[in-house]
């Protein structure tokens, strides 16, 4: 949060009170506020109401969730466990080799940026007041969903320029402070703008009864990825070693069907035009 580190630990715990981190409690002892559990717990299933918060990367094999290959649910709070996270899921999606002058290398086919736009998306913007679900991310052969519980507060359709509203003010203020996300409603700006550059078809957000859903075709065929709520999205796969495609299939976008996300941003206070959407 780059700021200094009291000299004390009655300093710190002042700090983290002050933070509203820590409640203070009898005979000085302190209990921890659910957003500094979920921040910073080393272990969340310890924390009842909020183990089921704790968020879990599926990786099946296939187009579907028929056979699960690997299931990893995370532990740490989301600020301690955040960097790994994003590197566990890159680590496991799919990478092209690139040959140059004289070595190869591997380049990943999904952009990072975007990945990482989505999950830090996903933890913030959830309904932590929905029991039973949590945050996930989901690797499919041809594609990869990123879901939270909730309904998005902005309509789908303005998710490019209406202002930013945070559900968690708190969490969001707090992850802000330490660059986890930046609250200036530039995330799907950028996640759109990667999925360009990696010349991906374009992200498709969907809106299910309690989780937004945007999914994106990868360039082959009808591959896509998928992401549910909290500016989930979904990237897919493009075809190995193939950079060109048919581009993407028609999305469901929040109950309207589109063929493609508007390249042009829509003025501030405008509405969305049905040529935008066809």
């Amino acid at each position: 949060m780059k700021q200094p580190l009291p000299d004390n630990r009655a300093a710190i715990l002042e700090r983290l009170v002050a933070e509203k981190l820590l409640v203070p409690g009898p005979g000085g002892t302190y209990d921890i506020s659910n957003v500094g559990a979920i921040l910073f717990a080393r272990n969340l299933p310890e924390f009842d109401r909020l183990g089921r918060k704790a968020p879990r990367v599926i990786i099946y094999r296939g187009e579907n969730r028929v056979e699960t290959m690997r299931e990893q649910e995370g532990r740490k709070g989301y600020a301690v466990g955040f960097e790994g996270m994003i590197s566990y899921i890159n680590d496991r999606l799919p990478q092209n080799e690139q040959i140059g002058q004289a070595f190869r290398r591997e380049v990943r086919m999904y952009p990072e940026i975007a990945i990482r736009e989505l999950v830090a998306n996903a933890l913030i913007h959830q309904d932590f007041s929905m029991a039973g679900s949590g945050p996930k991310v989901e690797i499919f052969g041809n594609r990869m969903e990123v879901s939270n519980p909730g309904v998005p507060l902005i309509d789908p359709l303005r998710f490019i320029d209406e202002p930013p509203r945070s559900r968690n003010e708190m969490l969001a203020a707090l992850m802000r402070r330490m660059n986890i996300c930046e609250e200036r409603g530039s995330g799907i700006d950028k996640v759109i703008f990667q999925v360009e550059v990696f010349q991906l078809p374009a992200p498709d957000f969907g809106l299910p009864a309690t989780a937004r859903s945007p999914s994106c075709s990868a360039h082959a065929g009808s591959r896509r990825w998928n992401a549910k709520n909290a500016y989930g999205l979904a990237i897919s796969t493009p075809a190995f070693n193939s950079y060109r495609g048919s581009g993407c299939p028609t999305p469901p976008f929040a109950g309207v069907w589109a063929s493609r996300i508007p390249t042009t941003r829509p003025r501030r206070g405008s509405s969305a035009t049905p040529s935008m959407l066809n």
